[in-house]
């Protein structure tokens, strides 16, 4: 806030406040953020991309839809877009155009962990658990200490137990895609070097 009384008309002031707030749980004073940073700056990707992961959580899934898709026309390959445009087609029941979404994603950045996990878990939503187990194992590798993935594959594999497949069929579970506290971790990383980019330029 202090950043922001200095320099009022700094978009970037705005979307790290917005960066922040979010990481904190604040989502309304985040909202307010980001939105104010588009105002003075329209053509900034990475706030399209962390308002829409806002909407994405909230369940408001064509609010985040629209967001990922203006910001996709600035940055057609940026994951963070990419992983929350999926997650909002899934959220909207259009599961093959999110895990195509997802494959285009991998193919910007193959070892990307979160974008691995979500197309991990669209595949076990989708009951495709041989290749959600793939999935997982290479999210993990990627990220050895994330417990949720490392919980989420040994889910997969005692799936592989006919007994625990069939309980698991009859339950119907499925969990959301979105990707929580992470997501504010990534992109404040991102934004971190954005910020240093653009000094050095």
């Amino acid at each position: 806030e202090r950043t922001i009384a200095l320099a009022p008309d700094d978009e970037w002031a705005h979307f790290m406040a917005g960066i922040v707030a979010g990481a904190a749980g604040k989502t309304g004073k985040a909202k307010s953020c980001f939105r104010e940073a588009l105002r003075l700056d329209p053509g900034h990707a990475r706030t399209y991309a962390a308002l829409a992961q806002i909407e994405a959580e909230a369940g408001r899934y064509e609010d985040a839809l629209d967001l990922t898709t203006r910001g996709l026309e600035l940055e057609p390959e940026l994951p963070a877009l990419l992983n929350t445009h999926a997650t909002a087609l899934a959220g909207l029941h259009r599961k093959e155009d999110a895990s195509a979404v997802l494959q285009r994603s991998l193919a910007v950045e193959p070892e990307h962990s979160e974008t691995l996990s979500l197309l991990a878990r669209l595949k076990k939503d989708q009951n495709l658990h041989s290749e959600a187990e793939h999935l997982f194992r290479l999210a993990l590798r990627v990220s050895p200490a994330d417990a949720e993935v490392r919980r989420e594959l040994a889910g997969q594999i005692m799936l592989r137990n006919p007994v625990m497949a069939k309980a698991h069929a009859a339950s119907g579970w499925m969990k959301r895609m979105t990707a929580g506290k992470g997501f504010w971790v990534a992109v404040l990383v991102s934004a971190g070097n954005a910020v240093s980019r653009k000094a050095l330029n």
